[in-house]
Parts: C-alpha cells; sequence; structure tokens
C-alpha cells in the first residue's frame, strides 16, 4: 500500500521507519483462503473449508451477531516464538523492562496496521466512530486496568468506551452476558472497533462483538494483535511446514483482506 492513503499522525516517518526495521523478524502476516485458512480468523483449514470448527459454530449460534470482519495482525506460535513471547510478556512479566519492551514491539504492529490500513477497514465498513478493547476472562482480575488497554488506539481518535467484566468467561462459549458495556448510549448506532491481544478460538473476542450489538452497534470490526496456532493440531503443523522458515511479516500484505488493499470507496 502506498504511503498516499495512510491516516496523517504526528511523527509518521520516523515511526515508520523504526515499524519497518523492527517488525518484519518478528511478526507473520496471517492469510486467507479456501482450503487454507479460516475466512474470519485466519485459522489453519482442512479440504474445502471457508471457516474453522469455532468460527463456523460460533455463526451458527450467533447469527447476525457477531463481528462483521476480524483482522489479524500476526499469527503466533512455534514459528515466529517473539510474538508469541510478547503477547504474554507484555501482560504478566514481573519485570517491568521486559513488560515494556513486548508492549513496545506490539504497539508498532497496531500501529503500522491501522494507520496504513485503518482507511482499507473504513472503505468496507465505513469510519471508525467507538474504540473499545476486550477486557480480561477474570472478572475484577485487572481493578487498575488491563495492560491491552494501553495498545488500544485508532489515528482519528474516536470515541473511547470501556467493557467491563461482571463474572468469568466461560472457555471456548460465546459468553456476552459477562460483559457490559459502560457508556452503552456512545455506541448506539456507530462502528465500534474492539482491540484484542490474542484469538485462539475468538470466543472471549466475538462476545465483545455480541454484548455490543445488544447495547446498539451498528457495524463492529475487530482488531487481534496475534491469531494464536495450535502446532499440535495436524492442519496446523502441515500449514506451518508449508510456508518458509524465513518467512518473514510483509508491509505490503493488507492485513484488512490478507491480500490488496480495497478500492477507496
Amino acid at each position: 500500500m502506498s504511503d498516499a492513503r495512510h491516516f496523517d499522525v504526528p511523527n509518521y516517518e520516523e515511526i515508520r521507519d523504526t515499524a519497518l526495521r523492527l517488525l518484519p523478524a518478528n511478526f507473520r502476516n496471517p492469510l486467507i483462503g479456501q482450503g487454507l485458512a479460516c475466512e474470519v480468523c485466519s485459522a489453519p483449514i482442512d479440504g474445502l473449508m471457508t471457516r474453522c470448527d469455532p468460527c463456523l459454530r460460533q455463526r451458527n449460534n450467533w447469527t447476525g451477531q457477531l463481528a462483521d470482519i476480524v483482522i489479524p495482525l500476526s499469527y503466533a506460535g512455534s514459528k515466529n516464538p517473539q510474538a508469541r513471547q510478547d503477547l504474554w510478556l507484555y501482560k504478566n512479566s514481573d519485570h517491568p523492562e521486559v513488560s515494556r519492551l513486548a508492549l513496545n514491539r506490539l504497539s508498532y504492529l497496531i500501529w503500522y496496521a491501522l494507520v496504513h490500513h485503518g482507511p482499507c477497514l473504513e472503505a468496507i465498513l465505513g469510519p471508525v466512530e467507538v474504540v473499545t478493547s476486550v477486557p480480561s476472562g477474570k472478572a475484577g482480575k485487572r481493578p487498575d486496568g488491563h495492560p491491552l488497554e494501553q495498545l488500544t488506539f485508532y489515528p482519528t481518535q474516536p470515541t473511547r468506551v470501556h467493557l467491563v467484566r461482571t463474572r468469568d468467561a466461560v472457555e471456548r462459549v460465546v459468553h456476552p452476558d459477562s460483559i457490559e458495556v459502560a457508556g452503552s448510549l456512545a455506541v448506539n448506532g456507530k462502528h465500534v472497533l474492539v482491540i484484542d491481544d490474542t484469538w485462539t478460538t475468538g470466543a472471549s473476542t466475538q462476545a465483545a462483538a455480541v454484548a455490543l450489538r445488544r447495547a446498539g452497534a451498528a457495524r463492529v470490526s475487530v482488531v487481534v494483535i496475534g491469531r494464536w496456532l495450535n502446532t499440535s493440531w495436524g492442519p496446523t503443523e502441515q500449514f506451518l511446514h508449508a510456508r518458509p522458515a524465513d518467512e518473514l511479516w510483509s508491509p505490503e500484505v493488507c492485513p484488512v483482506t490478507r491480500g490488496t488493499c480495497p478500492t477507496p470507496s
């Protein structure tokens, strides 16, 4: 994508150049395609499927209530251990400097994606009007705020609302009743962007999307930093082995389409 379409942000060239030095060796672009990767979350799939099993079940159970689009920024797994480590260390390390460095790398990834490809998202769903992040899966676990809030960013500075976990999430189950939208009037009729750090089955992220729909959001888009890969599953292992071992993250891949950038509306 050419720089002509990026959002205007302070210190653009300096941050862009740092991102382009830092990101290729640490992250890996997700894919999409029939028989290759899930059209929703980019998980490896087997055969002629277009969606992985969790995404297919979620569509069947929550028709019309899930996110309009899911945008994973990188795979996280054994083939790119830095991304996997950063997604854990930024919020769990006992060493502040280690957490800071992990957060820094993740922040460049999300900055580049949204500054360069926010216009791509808006070409499909219209302007982002509200931004929020997925809360911890444990109610009350982080009373001082989740570190993900430091990565919750959008270049046009839309209204920000908070999602509150009122009861513990149920693992692998879309459970919107466990999430409260604080300031629900702000999302009514709006395009809400949800930021999450890790997607495994997508249950927690899609629960946030359903909760926002119930609060009146007209459109919900999701940006997830890392699509976690389970390398013990056969198709995933085959998928990773089929890709070049030295494959690098490329700025030329649009994370919105997992290919070329859409035509501006």
